[in-house]
């Protein structure tokens, strides 16, 4: 064999040639009707104390309402694990499969 294909033999091994690989991600998600509604009150109390008039430079409501969201769902709702796929080891965006379960129920 030559030495470029020795190389290229050696890159193919070690990216595993290309196999699917598994990662497992915490995310706080309402995954239930209950959840989605104790959010849901939540950032409606949240957002109807925030003040009516802004003051300053900075009057950017979209911020707050993603806060408001994140905090509450991190606030309320169970830590789930959710599952990315990966094509390879350098792929490094992967894809949301969609599978999902309940961090408390993963033994350590």
């Amino acid at each position: 064999m030559k030495r470029n294909q020795l190389i290229y033999v050696a890159l193919i091994a070690a990216a595993g040639c290309g196999e699917p690989q598994s990662r497992w991600y915490e995310r706080h998600e309402p995954t239930t009707d209950a959840e989605r509604e104790a959010v849901a009150r939540h950032v409606e109390a949240m957002l109807s104390a925030t003040p009516k008039v802004l003051s300053g430079h900075d009057q950017d409501w979209d911020d707050a309402i993603v806060a408001a969201h994140r905090e509450a769902k991190e606030t309320l709702c169970r830590p789930t694990l959710w599952e990315r796929r990966y094509n390879s080891r350098f792929d490094d965006v992967g894809e949301m499969t969609g599978r999902w379960r309940y961090a408390e129920e993963v033994k350590p």
